[in-house]
């Protein structure tokens, strides 16, 4: 396994990083945190908690507060090993429930796609330049 941690001011080396981690764990969802301190992004795996990580993925709360305590976060990210980059209607309730956009990387599609809940805790501007890029 290698550097479970990226930083970088360009968002799209994030998202590179993203997308090869995922082909490497191509097996289960992988997921992820995306902040930003000041003008660095950081995107940091984290373990899926899941019973069945194959199906879907689940972020230990202790590993979430870390991250916030450091970052501000810009959205939680998964992937999606064996479906295309739609949301899932548990990533809808999910995002909508921490109300924190979820980005979801397809191995199948080779996409990313962003969903916005209704009622966002990130800054709009980083999500504004995020949409940009994928």
């Amino acid at each position: 396994m290698h550097n479970l941690s990226v930083r970088d001011k360009n968002f799209k080396k994030i998202l590179e990083y993203l997308e090869n981690y995922s082909k490497e764990y191509f097996n289960i969802e992988c997921c992820a945190l995306i902040g930003k301190n000041k003008n660095t992004y950081t995107a940091e795996f984290v373990a899926n908690r899941s019973p069945d990580p194959n199906l879907f993925f689940c972020i230990d709360p202790v590993d979430f507060l870390k991250f916030k305590n450091e970052n501000e976060i810009v959205c939680v990210f998964h992937s999606h090993p064996n479906s295309d980059e739609t949301f899932s209607e548990q990533d809808i309730n999910n995002s909508e429930a921490v109300c924190l956009p979820f980005l979801i990387y397809s191995l199948v599609t080779n996409k990313f796609s962003l969903y916005e809940p209704k009622i966002i805790e990130s800054n709009v501007n980083t999500l504004k330049k995020v949409k940009g890029l994928i």
